[in-house]
Formats: structure tokens, C-alpha cells, sequence
């Protein structure tokens, strides 16, 4: 009996551990299958991210090369991201163009398109009509940014591409209408900003033998007192504009070329004279970052700080205010009225729609970064064309001046400028008025500190050839006396500081001594 139960208690014991055995190595089977399923997953997972990632870092190398080979990069200027310069700037917040769309292509082949044909690809018979001017540098616009990141990527030949070559059409015929002097330096405005030769910074002076005196001691004073080694291109007209001795003067300064204009924009369009080369200087220059200024221009501290403005960084270009002069101007608001359907913020803040002066920037210096504010510098080059500015732009301005704040206003590029209207830097009761700062205009910075000045160093150029300006004193103000170039307000009289004092002693000197040697 005892070894019957025995027997059937160890049968059950194997039966119950071949099922426990069972189970064990299911179970385990089952767990190894979960866990492989778990590493498979896992792996899946990681091979995904892997893949995500490589991606992500494809489309960020994709963007960076994009960027990098963009011909223009437009600063994003809103209200509220400039809010905390309106203290010291003007700041020109454009209404931004439309983008370029596939629905724009069919509207301008529509019927009704040939009516927008007609305004994009036509030209005035006899007088420049600024109206159709603006709205072909807008959509112009348009079309340059809409190709400016495809042709940026490198991967399509968008003049033949079935996809593309039909706008690329559009936009050349619209660059050749607006800006024929392009070719043939340039295949299209896209290689502008592409020179082989560019340098980042650099200063820009439009010379004829007639400013060859002036030139010749503000750049000695850029050297050698300012101690600046910025590279200068000085820009003239042709061979009959600056003598060849001349040339070899400034050619011999370290780090200063000479160029003729004529090498790079195609004159047998614009004809420049006097005023009129000065946009197309900073266009055909080498540098990126470009501050142009005339001839007769003197400053108090190096050209390398003025690249570091913050109107400057933030929108890609700097102009400074003349000064205020007769008043009760009308024209100027009637004449921005009649072609600008919208504008920028500084607009009705400006003396001209105010009605205040006749005269709005100063353009004895202008800085640009041609990366940012290429659409600005064209349409202002339009405006000194020769048809532009023969019958219309120099008719409602005193030459240039004007011609680069409207230019931008035309293309809705941004801009700023220097809250500070055209100051006096002189003496007092010089050749004027006693207790008045007299003398030449003078600009400030953004922290209302003497910047630099025009007119070069003589009292009055126009009137004395051997009587310098005094330097003790500056003047701000917007009751001009014109006649004598004193300012009458005197509640803004400051004395120059000693270094100021210095630097005007030294100008003179360096002068005088550069007059006995020519």
C-alpha cells in the first residue's frame, strides 16, 4: 500500500514538475520572444531618430547653405522689435511686399493680365512715371525673393526648368526694363553681392579733379590721423573726369584704388555727372559693407565705428537728417503722395510731410550693407538714371540727397535714421551773427555727440579759398541763418571737447602743409 502511494505521489511529482518545467521554459520563451520584440522595437525607434535626426541635421546643412548663398537677406524690421530705438532713430518699418505666388503667374496670363503686362513691361514715351516706377521695383522685388533661395540651394537651373523658366522669363525681362546698365559686368542682379573680389568693409568717395583737393586730405586724415586702415575705392567717371596724375596720387596710398565707373555699370544708359554716381559707386564697390562719403566729408573718429550703430545693425542702412530749411514746403508731400500707395513709418514723421523743410537727408555720408538693403540701393541707382533724374528725381530734389530714403521707400526696403537734425560745428560769431555757432553743417551720433562734418575745412568754401573753419564750438538748431551758415537758436551751444579741439587743429595743419606740395 505504502509503495503504491509512493509511486503515485513521485508520479505526480514528475508530472507536476515536467508541467512546472513546462510552464518555466514557455514562460521563458515567452519573455525571451517579449524581450527580442522590446529590442526590435527599441532598435526600430533608435534607427528612426537616427534617421530623424540625419535629416534635421540634412535640412539644417540645406537652410545654412541657403543662407549663405542668398544674394539678399532683408532684416525683419516690425514696431515692436525696434521699440527700444525710437529714442534715438528714425526707424523705417516698410509695408512688406506680397510674395510671389503660382496664383500670381495665372492672373498676369489671365485676360485681365494684360493689363498688368502692360504696366510691368512698359515705359513712358516722354516723362518717367513714378507710379508704374514703384510698382515694377515691388514686384521686382518679389520675383528676386521668390528666386533668391532656389537658386541660393544650387539644384535647379531655373532658367530652364519646366517649373521655373517661365517666371525666370517674367523677372529678366522686368530686371532688363529697370536696370539695362546691369549687363555687362553682371549676368543678373543675383550677382551682385557674388564679386570674387568683395571685402566686408569699406569706404566708398566719388572724385573728379574738381574735389581732387578736398579727397586728397580726407583721405591723409583717414590714415594718418584717424588712424583707420580701412580699404578706400575711389570712383570716377572716366579718364577725363580725374587726371591720371591724380589717380597715381591716391594710388600710391596704401590700401586705396582708383576705379572708373564706366568698368562696371554700363554709362551708355545712365550718362552720370556730378551727383548721380554716388549710388552707383557703393553698387559697383568690392565691399559688402559700404560707407559712402564725399569728397569734402571730415570725421572725429574712425569709419570703423560707424558700422557699429545700432540703426546701422538693425536695418542695414544709416542716413542722417540735413538740416531744416524753408519751410511751408508743399511739393514734397503732393510729390510722395502721387506715387506711393503705402510707406514706411518714417513717412509722416519726415519734415517734408510736416511741410517743415525742403531739404530731408544729408548724403555727404551714407552707410549700406548691400546684403540687406540690395532692393534700396537699386531703385535708388533708378533715380539717378539719367531719363529718372533729368525729368523728374532732381526736379523735387537738391541732386542726390533725397533720391536713397525715397529709393527705399519705392522697394519698401528699411532704413534708419539718426534722430538728429543737421548741426553747426565752428565758431561763434564767425562770419556771423555774434554768439551763434557759425561755420559747417554738422551731423551727431545716436548719442547726440559730434560726429562728423561737410564742407570741408574752409569757413566757407564757396566764398574763402585760404580761410579755415574754427573749431571751439557747435551749435544745434533749426532756425538756420542760410546766408552765413550760422545757426540763431543759442540755448544749444556746446564747446568742443579738447580732443575735438585737437582734431581740428591737426586737420588744418596736415592742409596747409598738403597745399604746399600741390
Amino acid at each position: 500500500m505504502n509503495t503504491r502511494i509512493i509511486r503515485f505521489i513521485s508520479v505526480v511529482l514528475v508530472i507536476f514538475s515536467v508541467c512546472f518545467l513546462f510552464s518555466y521554459l514557455l514562460g521563458l520563451e515567452q519573455k525571451n520572444t517579449l524581450l527580442k520584440e522590446q529590442e526590435d522595437y527599441e532598435q526600430q525607434v533608435k534607427e528612426r531618430e537616427t534617421i530623424e535626426q540625419l535629416k534635421q541635421q540634412q535640412e539644417i546643412k540645406r537652410q545654412e547653405t541657403i543662407l549663405n548663398n542668398r544674394a539678399v537677406i532683408e532684416p525683419e524690421v516690425t514696431i515692436e522689435n525696434t521699440k527700444e530705438l525710437n529714442k534715438q532713430y528714425y526707424i523705417a518699418v516698410p509695408t512688406p511686399v506680397e510674395t510671389w505666388t503660382d496664383e500670381t503667374l495665372n492672373l498676369i496670363k489671365s485676360p485681365i493680365g494684360q493689363s498688368i503686362q502692360a504696366d510691368l513691361f512698359t515705359v513712358p514715351e516722354l516723362v518717367p512715371d513714378f507710379k508704374l516706377l514703384t510698382t515694377q521695383e515691388r514686384v521686382f522685388k518679389s520675383l528676386f525673393q521668390y528666386f533668391d533661395p532656389i537658386i541660393a540651394e544650387g539644384l535647379i537651373d531655373v532658367t530652364n526648368h519646366q517649373d521655373y523658366k517661365e517666371i525666370w522669363a517674367i523677372y529678366k525681362r522686368l530686371e532688363k526694363l529697370l536696370y539695362p546698365w546691369l549687363q555687362p559686368n553682371w549676368k543678373s542682379a543675383f550677382d551682385i553681392n557674388f564679386s570674387k573680389n568683395s571685402n566686408k568693409k569699406g569706404i566708398v568717395m566719388c572724385v573728379g579733379d574738381g574735389q581732387f583737393q578736398h579727397a586728397a586730405t580726407s583721405v591723409k586724415a583717414i590714415r594718418d590721423i584717424l588712424d583707420s586702415s580701412l580699404p578706400i575705392e575711389i570712383f570716377y567717371i572716366n579718364q577725363y573726369d580725374l587726371s591720371k596724375e591724380n589717380r597715381d596720387y591716391f594710388n600710391n596710398i596704401p590700401n586705396v584704388k582708383t576705379k572708373s565707373i564706366d568698368r562696371y555699370i554700363n554709362n551708355a544708359f545712365t550718362r552720370l555727372g556730378g551727383w548721380s554716381i554716388k549710388p552707383f559707386a557703393i553698387l559697383a564697390s568690392s565691399f559688402d559693407q559700404v560707407m559712402l562719403m564725399d569728397a569734402d566729408v571730415f570725421m572725429f573718429d574712425k569709419p570703423e565705428k560707424f558700422f557699429e550703430d545700432e540703426g546701422y545693425k538693425k536695418t542695414g542702412a544709416l542716413f542722417f537728417l540735413d538740416r531744416t530749411l524753408f519751410d511751408n514746403y508743399y511739393e514734397g508731400k503732393r510729390w510722395l503722395k502721387s506715387f506711393l500707395p503705402n510707406y514706411s513709418t518714417f513717412v509722416e514723421q519726415s519734415r517734408w510731410w510736416k511741410t517743415t523743410s525742403t531739404h530731408e537727408q544729408e548724403s555727404g555720408i551714407v552707410l549700406m550693407d548691400k546684403r540687406k538693403v540690395l532692393f534700396g540701393l537699386l531703385a535708388t541707382c533708378k533715380l539717378n538714371d539719367k531719363n529718372e533724374r533729368d525729368k523728374v528725381s532732381y526736379k523735387h530734389s537738391h541732386g542726390d540727397k533725397e533720391t536713397f530714403w525715397i529709393g527705399f521707400e519705392m522697394s519698401s526696403t528699411p532704413y534708419s535714421f539718426i534722430k538728429s537734425f543737421g548741426a553747426v560745428i565752428g565758431g561763434l560769431g564767425d562770419a556771423g551773427a555774434d554768439n551763434t555757432v557759425c561755420g559747417n553743417q554738422l551731423h551727431l551720433d545716436s548719442n547726440n555727440k559730434p560726429m562728423w562734418w561737410n564742407g570741408g575745412l574752409l569757413r566757407d568754401k564757396n566764398k574763402w579759398e585760404n580761410r579755415y573753419m574754427k573749431f571751439t564750438h557747435f551749435a544745434e538748431g533749426q532756425d538756420w541763418e542760410f546766408g552765413t551758415s550760422c545757426i540763431r537758436e543759442t540755448d544749444k551751444i556746446v564747446e568742443l571737447s579738447d580732443y575735438e579741439k585737437e582734431i581740428g587743429a591737426k586737420l588744418i595743419a596736415m592742409d596747409k602743409e598738403k597745399n604746399l606740395l600741390f
